[in-house]
């Protein structure tokens, strides 16, 4: 690649672009720390709780922390060896393809197993808030007060949403392994998932998306304000999920490209490409 091409390469992204990249990198990193710590205190505090009810808490919180170093180091690598913390186009595009290659059933686990860090620890940072979220429930004491009864409800109702996102991936994953002997799915459901991703978000999920970030920062800043939960995580859950919800309402109005939209396109093949002969 020549000089141009290289500087071209490297500003293939916009501003406004990179700034987005970077703000929801560092927000997924605060998140997956933060609720990796909160969990590992919840199952040292109830330390009466049985071993099956405790492991589980600290395996979350193993994965958050493992997601939040591993997303953590990639760009603090990439910033000392190229000078740029996040990908180009062409680079991340690159990457994709290779990925492809690698994914799937009956192939090795540990090849494909950085793509897997994200949506999992997206899983996990769910799962962790909807435990955040029962804790809360559970804390807040009904007796006579009318409102501390319906937010004990509402909170219910947000763990409820929360954990129905890894519930039904829990679910797919095991009929997958029931049904094709391989927890990992097959390329031909590969395929069909990014041709579903490369589609732009219609307007009404963006706005959904929106509005169901902003209950959830609403709830959270109600009970850091006034409830008996310790106050300084109710902020920071109350702070994400804010930061959150104005990423989501930003998307209504400016939408960023799919990520995978970005070495293919909806009607594209979804094969790596060939190389050019010679």
């Amino acid at each position: 690649m020549t000089e141009t091409g290289e500087r071209q390469a490297a500003v293939d992204f916009t501003l406004r672009q990179r700034l987005f990249g970077g703000l929801v990198l560092i927000f997924l990193i605060a998140a997956l720390a933060y609720l990796s710590v909160k969990l590992a205190q919840l199952a040292l505090m109830f330390s009466d709780l049985p071993l099956w009810i405790r492991g589980p808490l600290f395996t979350i919180a193993a994965l958050l922390m493992f997601g939040a170093l591993r997303l953590a180091w990639s760009p603090l690598r990439r910033k000392w060896k190229t000078g740029r913390f996040l990908l180009t186009r062409a680079e991340s595009a690159a990457k994709q393809a290779e990925y492809r290659a690698k994914m799937g059933a009956g192939k090795p686990f540990w090849p494909q197993a950085g793509f897997w860090i994200l949506p999992l620890g997206f899983i996990a940072i769910l799962l962790g808030l909807g435990f955040l979220t029962i804790v809360a429930a559970t804390s807040i004491c009904g007796c006579n007060d009318k409102n501390s009864y319906w937010l004990a409800i509402l909170l219910w109702l947000l763990a409820a949403a929360l954990l129905a996102l890894p519930g039904w991936f829990f679910y797919k994953t095991i009929r997958r392994k029931l049904k094709s002997g391989s927890f990992l799915p097959s390329e031909e459901e590969l395929a069909a998932a990014r041709a579903r991703c490369a589609k732009p978000k219609k307007l009404r999920v963006r706005i959904i998306s929106s509005v169901l970030w902003w209950f959830v920062a609403i709830v959270w800043t109600d009970i850091a304000i006034g409830r008996s939960l310790h106050r300084s995580s109710a902020w920071v859950v109350a702070g994400l999920s804010c930061l959150a919800a104005l990423i989501w309402t930003w998307q209504i109005f400016r939408p960023s490209p799919p990520r995978c939209a970005l070495s293919i396109a909806p009607d594209e093949p979804l094969s790596p490409p060939e190389a050019p002969s010679s």
